[in-house]
Parts: structure tokens; sequence; C-alpha cells
């Protein structure tokens, strides 16, 4: 069944029109496998990339992501399990350290010390 938009034209040749104007495809069924490969796209933008190991890969954007969507503070020993950083590993720490320094601000709370985000990296894009 064909829908039609108010100016009496086929509906989903107008947004498959604009889908192709835009670079992407929209397909009736929805194949899974195309879905797969924008999920992936999308995880690589948000910064959520992890390497073979599974760990988190410690990116300025990554970091400054996962802060802000927790408010734009966070506990430092919340955000260190989240990204696999402790003694063990010398050279994650070190990366960490200094892209947190860089981002943050240590704010004390009355739940402790937190990692705040500085303001001219709060902006969500």
């Amino acid at each position: 069944m064909e829908k039609k938009n108010k100016g009496g034209d086929n509906y989903e040749a107008g947004i498959s029109s604009s889908a192709q104007l835009q670079g992407t495809t929209i397909s009736s069924a929805g194949s899974s496998a195309s879905a797969s490969a924008t999920t992936a796209a999308t995880a690589k933008d948000l910064g959520m990339e992890t390497k073979k190991d599974g760990k988190h890969l410690i990116t300025m954007e990554a970091i400054r992501r996962e802060i802000w969507l927790n408010s734009g503070a966070i506990k430092s020993k919340q955000l260190m399990r989240k990204f696999d950083v402790n003694k063990n590993t010398p050279e994650r720490q070190a990366l960490f350290k200094s892209i947190v320094m860089e981002l943050c601000t240590m704010v004390k709370d009355a739940d402790g010390n937190k990692l705040v985000l500085k303001q001219h990296y709060a902006k969500s894009g």
C-alpha cells in the first residue's frame, strides 16, 4: 500500500529521493547487514571504539563523551574503570592522565572528588 503526502505524490519516492541526496539508501525490507554497518560506523563516531582485547581506546573524544554522558561530572575511579586504566598498565595510565588533565578540573563534592568537564569541552557536538 502506497502512502501519499498532502501534495498527492508518492510518499516513499519522496523519502528515497531525499535519502539519495544525503548519500544513503532505504530498503522497504530493511537489511540487517546494512543496519549492522551503520551501527558500526555510529559506534566509531561516538567514540566507543575497542581494541582486539576488548578494552576501550583512550582518545580525547571518547573520554569527553563519557563524562558528558554523565552530566558533565564523574568520579575519577568510575571513569578509570570504564577505560580499564590501572597501575598494571602504566602506558594507558599516562595517556589517560594527560587527556583528563586537558579536559577536566577536579571539584570536591559531597560524594567526593569529581572530574568536571571544562566549559569549552562541555558542548555536545
